[in-house]
């Protein structure tokens, strides 16, 4: 019987806990949002429905053909499917880092799935159609990614992956041609090898799989409705926002908190002149400013705020060059995943300012990208013995917070579900014996949910269609 290494143990313990986490929470949601109006695709113009809704209403063919054939089936096979899902994200996340410190790199990557803060969950992990729309794609790049640059990956199989990966969403559409071009950028200028005509031809089902959506018609229609200002008056008024959002919002306070403590530890770790060793305290600084920054939101940011914006902004961008040129320059095992991975984290916020929309759940790839990006870092600092401790403090803090969020996370979600079974039996009492009224009960943690029936007209009419109610009922809402 062959024998499991140690470095694969962490990788399957990783798995199993991140599964095991996620479904726990999984079991507790129930339908949100747009699941109502996806569920009403499902019969006779089922096809004609996806047609119209890929002409005129979103892009997003694939993984809204997946919502609307999901929704209609038990919700335990999309509990299953999407805690699977969360706990590949993690796993290779984690196995980016090479086998060099897979515990640290599989505890880190446990952290990061529990850190997510429930503003972001909420929008993109923990309800079906946001988590097509978010945890699918990601699920789908970062394979890719990963037998990609590992060299696991049989060409077939990386074809398929490069499409389907980027035929999900403008972002990770965008985000698996960043991994292919970075890969054949590396090879051609750093490793100085000539690209291979397979590996060129990679490029191929990632665009065709991109312009599926970017350039699908329901892209520009939905553009229009949306706002009437061009793509560049947009981006000047989007970007400054996607940034100081990035950067102080209390959901990313423990990410951006973590990088900079990150970056100072590679950047003392692998100082070999005086400054290095100053420009590695600069980081100290940059949690000091953003703890700052946070106090203030974007619409009342003053002029003092600006500036220390500004002195943020020159701290962290002289931090990631520096790390990024050390990484190119002495070329550890895996640097390329590092350098892919921070491009991606900044990629994918920029590419968002071309969009009048956006929210919590865009910064989802963002926060990705960047805690993969920091456990390559800690990967080559645990390579120092000297380094061991100040690593396993760092994991140990984000860790505990992760667990402390995750808790909070389970909490809202178990207490909420029981609410909704309570209205199902009212619907079904109401729809038996018709009375001038339904009455139904708000959830009593509002942050664990996404866009209600009583905080959206728009999904109440597809709730009374999803449950068969005549369309002039009226519906008292109860607060819990």
């Amino acid at each position: 019987m062959k024998k499991i290494n140690r470095e694969n143990v962490w990788y399957i313990g990783l798995f199993a806990a991140v599964f095991v986490l996620a479904f726990a929470v999984m079991q507790n949601i129930p339908l949100f949002g747009d699941d109502y109006y996806y569920a009403t695709f499902w019969g006779e113009n089922f096809w004609s429905m996806h047609k119209e809704h890929y002409l005129l209403a979103n892009g997003r063919a694939i993984v809204h053909f997946l919502a609307s054939v999901f929704v209609a089936l038990p919700p335990i096979l999309w509990q299953i499917l999407n805690s699977l899902l969360i706990a590949v994200i993690a796993l290779f996340a984690a196995m980016l880092a090479g086998k060099k410190a897979s515990a640290i790199a599989a505890v880190t990557a446990a952290a990061m799935i529990m850190s997510l803060g429930v503003d972001i969950t909420r929008e993109s992990v923990y309800w079906l159609t946001g988590s097509f729309n978010y945890v699918y794609p990601f699920a789908l790049m970062v394979t890719f990614w990963y037998l990609l640059t590992s060299g696991r990956g049989k060409l077939p199989v990386l074809y398929i992956l490069a499409f389907f990966s980027a035929a999900t969403t403008e972002q990770n559409g965008m985000m698996t041609l960043g991994v292919v071009v970075l890969y054949l950028l590396d090879m051609r200028f750093i490793r100085k090898e000539k690209p291979t005509a397979p590996s060129l031809c990679l490029l191929i089902p990632a665009i065709i799989g991109f312009v599926s959506v970017y350039f699908a018609p329901a892209t520009f229609v939905r553009y229009g409705i949306e706002t009437e200002k061009g793509m560049l008056e947009v981006m000047r008024e989007q970007l400054p926002m996607l940034y100081y959002n990035f950067i102080s919002k209390k959901y990313m306070l423990p990410f951006i908190s973590f990088n900079f403590g990150v970056m100072g530890l590679y950047l003392i770790a692998t100082a070999q002149k005086r400054w290095e060793r100053l420009a590695a305290l600069a980081n100290a600084v940059s949690i000091v400013l953003v703890l700052i920054i946070s106090k203030t939101p974007y619409v009342y940011a003053t002029a003092k705020t600006v500036m220390l914006v500004a002195l943020l902004t020159v701290l962290f961008a002289l931090s990631l060059v520096l790390v990024v040129i050390k990484l190119l320059k002495n070329k550890p095992e895996g640097y390329l995943n590092a350098v892919i991975a921070i491009i991606l984290a900044v990629g994918t916020q920029f590419m968002m300012s071309a969009s009048p929309v956006s929210g919590p759940r865009t910064m989802l790839c963002g926060i990705l990208n960047l805690v993969i990006f920091d456990i390559m870092l800690l990967a080559f600092c645990f390579e120092n013995k000297r380094f061991y401790m100040p690593v396993l403090v760092i994991c140990a803090a984000f860790a505990a917070y992760g667990v402390m969020n995750y808790i909070e996370t389970y909490v809202g979600y178990n207490a909420n579900f029981p609410i909704t079974a309570k209205n199902e039996e009212k619907i079904a009492e109401y729809l038996n014996a018709p009375s001038e009224t339904l009455e139904q009960y708000t959830l009593p943690y509002p942050d664990h949910c996404w866009s209600m029936p009583y905080q959206s007209s728009y999904h109440l009419y597809y709730y009374k269609v999803h449950y068969n109610l005549p369309e002039n009922t009226e519906i008292i809402w109860i607060q819990q």
